[in-house]
């Protein structure tokens, strides 16, 4: 009996230049019944990551050589397990190896398993060998060993295993390793699933490439209202303390640099300059404000980007422009008038009023 065919998903990766309001249109595709969404908190990091697979495809298919592709089949390997592992409280060793991201757990169990059946698939054949390049990334004391060994002669005790590594289809490989488990966690009557920050908004077509089906929205907003909203809670007045995103923690907008405005200038700056501007028809730019104010404007330009169909929505309290338009312009009731004339000053060029 043949086995049953693989699940084919359409992948939407929502991702932006920080507090930039992508939930907007996460909660509007939330509203469509044949889209998986996770919770907001949900971010799936092995396309982007140092050492995942973006990096993978560079070093396996795009700049081969026999140092780089070894290399990075073993920090591969090394970063899945991280990613992978969900230790129990007194598992004191796996707490010390977890990254925290508990995707085996999410996944049913099957996130290892599925990356080491990629890995396998790109290993050609391995071997033993004196192998230098590996001792660049040795801990002292294992290092201080190895030498130790080598001036006692030893030949084998110092060997690598190294990874010769074939020219298969890796995006082909991904793509089955993707469908195969996001069907471990997405019901069987989607065909949709929606990714958080999956791909970078930078250059989002190295991902694209390697997920087949996959599309990509960025959103950004005015550097202002990111500001404000993304302040750290030590460092806001309290009258300005109702102007900051709900989620707003303390620390998951840490990243942002708004404990000083010489720093959170040079950042938005950098990361506008650098956010992809290309015409790939796969990826689409969304300005925050002009997706909720001109909502009846870009909804069918979503629709038709996704090749959905508008019918199917059900409308619901997910996604609502009147309420998300109270998020706009809040920069006007921050009382600190001296920080908003100095982001308006330095990043002129991406206000949106």
């Amino acid at each position: 009996m043949s086995a049953a065919p693989e699940k084919q998903f359409h992948f939407v990766d929502v991702s932006g230049v920080g507090n930039a309001g992508k939930s907007a249109v996460v909660d509007f595709l939330r509203e469509f019944p044949s889209f998986h969404v996770p919770a907001h908190s949900f971010e799936f990091d092995l396309f982007r990551v140092s050492g995942g697979l973006v990096d993978l495809h560079h070093h396996l298919v795009e700049d081969w050589s026999p140092i780089r592709s070894d290399r990075a089949i073993k920090e591969y390997r090394a970063l899945v397990r991280r990613m992978a592992l969900s230790p129990r409280w007194y598992d004191i060793p796996g707490k010390l190896v977890s990254s925290g991201q508990n995707y085996d757990r999410v996944f049913g169990g099957k996130f290892l398993q599925y990356n080491e059946e990629l890995i396998e698939k790109l290993v050609a054949g391995e071997l033993e060998a004196y192998w230098p390049y590996d001792w660049l990334r040795m801990t002292p004391l294992t290092l201080a060993t190895n030498k130790a060994l080598m001036k006692l002669g030893s030949t084998r005790l110092i060997r690598s295993k190294v990874y010769l590594s074939n020219q298969n289809d890796l995006s082909a490989l991904v793509t089955t390793m993707m469908n195969r488990l996001f069907s471990e966690l997405v019901a069987p009557d989607k065909t949709h699933v929606v990714l958080n920050n999956a791909f970078e908004p930078f250059n989002p077509e190295r991902s694209l490439n390697l997920l087949h089906h996959s599309k990509s929205i960025l959103f950004y907003r005015d550097p202002r209202d990111v500001f404000v909203s993304g302040m750290n809670k030590g460092n806001v007045a309290a009258a300005d303390q109702a102007l900051q995103a709900k989620e707003n923690d303390g620390r998951n907008k840490s990243f942002l640099g708004t404990d000083n405005l010489e720093t959170f200038v040079v950042r938005y700056r950098t990361y506008m300059n650098n956010l992809y501007r290309g015409n790939d028809p796969r990826v689409l730019r969304v300005r925050f404000e002009d997706f909720v104010v001109n909502h009846d404007e870009w909804r069918p330009r979503i629709l038709e980007f996704l090749g959905i169909d508008g019918n199917d929505q059900k409308r619901s309290s997910h996604f609502r422009p009147e309420t998300s338009s109270q998020n706009i312009g809040i920069w006007k009731k921050f009382s600190n008038a001296e920080t908003v004339r100095a982001l308006s000053h330095e990043l002129k060029d991406y206000l949106w009023s």
